[in-house]
């Protein structure tokens, strides 16, 4: 109960004014504040994929433009918003794979000189940005100030304008694309590129994993639990993962009832740390993950001990998730939706949780075997062995009574459908703030 009136008193005292945000017109890809959210966006979402302006000279380059951009003519305002609009809806959906591309082309610049990079970091840019649909550029365009009034001689009306833009991003490729892409701004990046080179966290390099690590746990079974409990990700930018690590290692189990009101504490206070510019981008608000979460916390105390565990596992994969899941949580209402959209983020990503779930918590006390039996011959093989390869986890790897409660159709008074209906009887948290016709 202390935790609860605790929790309860760390959202009361949250400013949510200072995380407010209203979404801009979708279609804006051309004003100085469109194109700083987008950039804003793109770097937060790769950020997570260990993707900065100090290690990456792609990066490098969408933050010089973005400064540039209020600057440059009308043409150049062209390129520069087409890009970091199209890189920032990449980033939103496929982070993983764009932070492997910025990553590719990095390390094809590092080894060069500084001519050559200047010489080619136009192509290198050109061939991160990804095919533009030409349907929304146009429509875009229309609404671009320098359309109607254009500061290119050669052009002579905004339809001309338009066409002459269309066919570059239509029938070209690469930084063919560009119709003119800042002279000034790409001399600036190569200067930078000295210091822009990709560093890239290595475990193997890392000397906090040396030897004997975090409270005592042997080297091999530190890497052991980085694979099978941390899936690869770095156990010190993650408190609470560590945290987990510890538990498995002495071999206790930390009791879920406890850690629920904990967990979601750190989810509120996590994701209050997540720019409001990407709050815009993500279509999403802090007020709406506020409202959300305080209303699991006013139900979680009349839940039954399955219901529990359900919860428990959400949360998990959520924290798991880490700012990633802003959307999940803070998405606008939309009469049209229902409040199942809060967990399908669980559904896709907790297979990958079975092993650090059961080695670290109580949550088979309160929910039942989670995994099947050739999972748990598998895991309980990689336990002896301490193996260090990411196991690849599904579906399958469910007990069958939990197949049937991640099943998103299922029947069954005990799923995750059912837990959040009972936890949201009307459909959502009173509050949540929908999608306006201005946002």
């Amino acid at each position: 109960m202390i935790n609860i009136i605790i929790f309860s008193l760390f959202i009361f005292v949250f400013n949510i004014d200072a995380v407010s945000a209203v979404l801009g017109e979708g279609d804006d890809w051309f004003t100085h504040q469109a194109v700083q959210k987008n950039y804003a966006t793109l770097a937060w979402n790769l950020e997570n994929c260990g993707v900065t302006v100090q290690n990456s000279l792609m990066m490098k380059s969408c933050a010089v433009l973005s400064e540039q951009f209020h600057k440059l003519s009308a043409l150049e305002q062209v390129d520069i918003g087409v890009a970091l609009h199209t890189l920032c809806q990449e980033s939103c959906r496929r982070a993983n794979d764009l932070s492997q591309i910025f990553r590719t082309e990095d390390t094809k610049l590092s080894q060069g000189q500084a001519w050559i990079r200047r010489a080619f970091i136009r192509p290198a840019f050109g061939r991160c940005v990804p095919v533009v649909n030409c349907m929304d550029l146009q429509s875009a365009l229309l609404r671009f100030y320098g359309v109607k009034n254009s500061q290119v001689d050669s052009v002579k009306n905004s339809q001309e304008y338009i066409s002459h833009i269309l066919y570059h991003y239509e029938k070209k490729t690469g930084s063919d694309r560009f119709v003119s892409l800042a002279p000034s701004a790409r001399d600036n990046i190569a200067l930078q590129s000295d210091v822009c080179l990709p560093l890239m966290y290595d475990p193997s390099k890392d000397p906090r994993s040396q030897s004997v690590v975090m409270s005592g746990i042997p080297q091999k079974k530190y890497q052991h639990y980085t694979a099978y409990m941390m899936r690869g990700a770095d156990p010190h930018s993650d408190p609470a993962g560590k945290r987990y690590m510890l538990f498995a290692a002495s071999e206790r189990k930390l009791d879920i009832s406890e850690e629920i009101p904990n967990i979601l504490a750190r989810i509120f206070s996590m994701m209050s740390e997540v720019p409001s510019a990407v709050q815009v981008g993500m279509q999403a608000c802090m007020e709406n993950v506020h409202a959300r979460l305080q209303h699991i916390m006013k139900g979680f105390c009349y839940l039954s001990n399955f219901d529990q565990a359900m919860l428990f596992a959400w949360a998990f994969t959520i924290e798991r998730k880490g700012k990633k899941a802003f959307y999940n949580l803070g998405f606008f209402k939309n009469p049209c939706d229902s409040i199942h959209f809060i967990w399908q983020l669980c559904i896709v990503n907790l297979p990958h949780y079975l092993y650090a779930l059961a080695e670290s918590t109580n949550i088979e006390d309160y929910g039942g075997c989670m995994r099947s039996e050739e999972t748990l011959r598998k895991h309980e093989m990689a336990k002896n062995n301490l193996y260090t390869e990411i196991p690849a986890e599904s579906a399958d790897s469910y007990s069958p009574m939990w197949r049937h409660v991640t099943n998103v159709h299922s029947p069954l008074n005990y799923s995750f459908k059912s837990l959040f209906q009972e936890l949201f009887p009307y459909g959502d948290a009173p509050g949540v703030l929908m999608l306006g016709p201005h946002q």
